[in-house]
């Protein structure tokens, strides 16, 4: 029971970058309706900048969470950037000029992170206040994990309270069901638009930051979560954060279950949930549409 316990609590922990990255672009596709494959770079671009900043500094806790901040800061600079050059110039376009633009964007993301960086993998070492383990009992857990718990729990909140208790949430929301509506009613679309975006490349970069210690930092990380993101994004309902959070917890505990009793599933897992998620969801929509033609009628 124990070991159970301990892969379900690892499971939810992993889920919480997935969640960061899709909830990203669960906010960008609402406000903009733009699948936006650049997201991974933005996730790449952040661990590069949390390793950089955080070589430069003594290792310790407090390195590690400047250096997950500032990541996450940067490449909110860096997404802002990119909505003024690019992404509002697709907004009017047709949605495959709205994906191919975002997906030259990554490529360029990507080369000038090759450049920056180099191909050569590297890492950046744990902290050693987080590398600790503790035990309740039968079940163990490393302060890693709590802390990506608690980011993830932090966020979750801050996200429900920014879109349904703040200006900027209701505008956000506004631009998103009818961007022509919100602006003739004085709702600054481009602004609200620039700041979700910025918003969306903080989570990005934060996610990047947080995983950093975990993983082997190349190019190739650009993709190595973006699959499973987009996949959470459709799971979730588009442009819903809360779906996207069960969506994305569901698939990190799929992934540490399978790790801890069948590992030759590892890294198939995810897509074997994906997969049953996006079925059953096929087979849920007719039924609702049809029950609520048959309340109307």
């Amino acid at each position: 029971m124990g070991i159970f316990v301990s892969a379900l609590l690892a499971g939810v922990s992993s889920g919480v970058p997935l969640f960061l990255i899709a909830s990203g672009l669960t906010l960008i596709f609402g406000v903009m309706g733009i699948l936006n494959f650049a997201h991974g770079a933005f996730f790449l671009v952040g661990a590069f900048v949390a390793l950089t900043i955080y070589s430069q500094l003594p290792p310790g806790g407090w390195s590690f969470g400047v250096a997950v901040l500032a990541s996450g800061a940067v490449v909110a600079v860096l997404a802002s950037v990119c909505h003024m050059a690019v992404f509002r110039r697709l907004l009017r376009r047709e949605e495959i000029v709205g994906l191919l633009g975002s997906f030259a964007l990554l490529l360029v993301l990507v080369g000038l992170s090759e450049y920056v960086w180099g191909v050569n993998p590297r890492t950046l070492t744990m902290p050693p206040v987080l590398d600790r383990q503790f035990r309740l009992g039968s079940v163990a857990i490393s302060a890693y994990d709590i802390l990506l718990l608690a980011v993830g729990l932090v966020v979750a909140l801050g996200l429900w309270y920014m879109l349904r208790g703040t200006e900027l949430g209701r505008r956000a929301r506004a631009v998103a069901h009818d961007r022509l509506m919100a602006s003739a009613l004085g709702v600054r679309s481009d602004v609200v638009t620039n700041v979700v975006v910025a918003l969306g490349g903080f989570l990005a970069g934060l996610a990047g930051g947080l995983v950093a210690p975990s993983v082997s930092i190349d190019v190739g990380l650009a993709l190595s979560f973006i699959v499973a993101s987009f996949a959470i994004v459709l799971i979730g309902g588009g442009g819903l954060v809360g779906g996207a959070l069960l969506a994305a917890l569901v698939l990190g505990i799929a992934d540490s279950i399978a790790v801890t009793y069948v590992p030759s599933l590892y890294g198939y897992a995810q897509y074997a949930v994906i997969a049953a998620m996006l079925l059953a969801r096929a087979l849920i929509r007719p039924l609702r549409a049809q029950t609520e033609r048959e309340q109307v009628a």
